[in-house]
């Protein structure tokens, strides 16, 4: 089978949509979002949802909720949660346990069915040869592989045919507007960047305004011998900004065997900056941050053919890719809030706890206790991959046993 070597859709980056008001871009992008989410619904079978207490997901979930509910349809939804009585360190911005805000969620639908999902007793090393035979690639942030199967298995199970999924919202419906004050400075107009940040400052209790133009705003415009040495000085326990070459903190391949496939020039041939800045909001941008989830459709597949059920991505469709890359980055941030259209569309349709939440949810928040509780068993897979001349040369096998 060959495949043709020109992409089948091409994004025009140049393209800007405006409206006269903010209320024009609500409406025009919940007309969008009801008919691109519509489209999806169709099914043979019962239909459910991959759902967190996040704005992507729950967006989707609620959505489709509506839509189901005047043909006296109803959605299941599938919430990963750590094990009972988990919590983070407090005081933090993230969160473990999506459990109050999709419960929220569900009492405002009458035809959604929670099902939350604990995967206390897997581990990251299960099922791997399975995965591998259907999905024949690489599955990215590999515990989320742990609970995402079980809802798949869990959803099989009811004799769910088809999953809507958030992914990956976060670079559409939802972007946080992070490229606004650097797109204000760069027009020159610095006391509306201060303004915004001020108003940034003021909702979050964080980092001062003037350090947010700064960080936020300024420093993605510098060139590049700047940008590192400013890294080196704002994030000096961040490795990546004194390690060469930078990879070489978070990557267990080995250093020999990396030269010799020249990692590095081919990195930079791709366009790819290890020492990534602030986004600038414009289209191309957004398209740029979008491009590594091509892999997840690939792992979707596989899992289509593992389970027999089918995961749509309503988000990453190329309806409301165009759309909201196409927008002012002023609708993403709006008066220190982000996140802001998705937040002002889903006004009537998700309840205020959830809009108003500034924290963000961990995914498989209670990991390391597997980790700790099945060390012996990594330990003994590290001794098979130490056994194998080729896994010697491609991986740092001593670093990693190491670590």
């Amino acid at each position: 089978v060959q495949t043709c070597a020109l992409p089948i859709w091409q994004p025009d980056v140049r393209h800007e949509t405006r409206f006269p008001r903010d209320s024009d871009y609500v409406e025009a992008f919940n007309m969008l979002f009801d008919r691109v989410i519509a489209d999806n619904l169709r099914s043979l079978s019962p239909l459910g949802v991959m759902m967190s207490g996040g704005l992507d997901s729950s967006s989707v979930g609620v959505t489709a909720a509506r839509l189901l509910s005047p043909r006296g349809e109803r959605l299941a939804a599938f919430t990963q949660v750590p094990r009972a009585g988990f919590e983070l360190a407090p005081g933090g911005r993230q969160y473990a346990d999506e459990t109050p805000f999709v419960r929220a969620i569900g009492r405002a639908y009458w035809n959604m069915d929670l099902n939350f999902v604990r995967t206390d007793d897997c581990f990251f090393l299960d099922g791997t040869d399975p995965f591998f035979d259907a999905v024949e690639g690489p599955f990215r942030s590999v515990w989320n592989r742990v609970w995402w199967e079980e809802i798949l298995r869990q959803a099989s199970c009811q004799n769910l045919k088809v999953l809507l999924t958030g992914i990956p919202g976060n670079f559409t419906i939802s972007q946080a507007g992070e490229g606004l004050l650097a797109q204000l400075i760069r027009r020159g107009k610095w006391i509306r960047a201060f303004r915004e940040a001020q108003s940034c400052a003021r909702q979050t209790g964080g980092t001062s305004s003037a350090l947010q133009v700064l960080a936020r705003g300024a420093a993605p415009l510098l060139p590049t011998p700047l940008w590192l040495a400013a890294g080196r000085l704002l994030r000096p326990g961040n490795p990546v900004y004194r390690t060469n070459p930078p990879w070489r903190p978070f990557s267990a391949i080995h250093p020999e065997f990396a030269r010799f496939h020249r990692v590095t020039e081919r990195a930079a041939q791709k366009g790819h900056d290890f020492h990534p800045r602030g986004r600038s909001g414009t289209p191309a941008d957004r398209y740029k941050f979008l491009r590594p989830y091509d892999s997840g459709i690939l792992v979707n597949r596989g899992y289509e053919a593992l389970f027999g059920v089918q995961t749509r991505n309503p988000t990453a469709d190329i309806r409301i890719v165009e759309f909201c890359s196409s927008l002012p980055e002023d609708q993403y941030q709006n008066n220190g809030i982000s996140r802001s259209l998705i937040r002002r569309s889903m006004e009537n349709r998700l309840p205020p706890e959830v809009l108003a939440n500034p924290r963000r949810g961990v995914q498989a928040a209670d990991w390391f206790e597997q980790v700790t509780i099945h060390r012996s068993r990594m330990l003994d897979e590290l001794a098979r991959l130490e056994s194998s001349d080729l896994a010697a040369r491609a991986i740092d096998l001593k670093r990693t046993r190491g670590l």
